[in-house]
């Protein structure tokens, strides 16, 4: 991935998750994906290993989410489209 391709995706990001109606979805998701969660499930490493697979999903968008593309400030929050 170039370098702009990694920042339009950062900013795809922003204008996906900062919205109202985003940060809703994103919410759920956190949720979902057991975000504050342990996922830990005593005598099942397959169920602990599928709840830290969605966990990491959550830590991945938290991670763009808190990029600042070059030379941008982050977006704080978006107008509705």
């Amino acid at each position: 991935m170039t370098p702009e391709e990694r920042k339009q995706l950062v900013l795809d990001y922003h204008r996906t998750f900062l919205s109202t109606h985003g940060q809703n979805v994103l919410a759920d998701l956190s949720k979902l994906c057991r975000e504050t969660q342990s996922t830990f499930v005593i005598g099942s490493p397959d169920q602990s290993a599928f709840f830290e697979g969605g966990r990491n999903v959550m830590i991945y968008i938290r991670q763009k989410l808190a990029a600042k593309p070059e030379g941008q400030e982050p977006i704080k929050a978006l107008a509705e489209d």
